[in-house]
């Protein structure tokens, strides 16, 4: 899902979750991070996090089990570039 010039490697796994899901990514430059989950009606159910960071790999462990299933869209903003995937909750 990398359409970010300064991340590289950018991921969130497993996909369908269960209990919990990974998102992964490498930062090229410090930059400002902030990764939040909505549900289909466009409402934030989770912010995964929202801070500069410093370049290097970054490992966020995200629990996903007091979500309800379904789908849900995950997006992501490093500096001013964005990108949003389809997450989907799987209990």
């Amino acid at each position: 899902i990398s359409d970010i010039e300064n991340a590289s490697q950018l991921a969130i796994y497993p996909n369908p979750a269960k209990k919990e899901a990974n998102l992964g990514y490498t930062l090229t430059e410090a930059s400002n991070v902030q990764a939040t989950i909505y549900n289909i009606t466009g409402q934030v159910v989770k912010t995964v996090v929202s801070k500069n960071q410093q370049p290097g790999e970054h490992l966020h462990t995200i629990d996903v089990s007091t979500m309800s299933n379904g789908v849900y869209f995950f997006n992501i903003q490093i500096g001013q570039e964005t990108t949003t995937q389809r997450l989907i909750i799987n209990q």
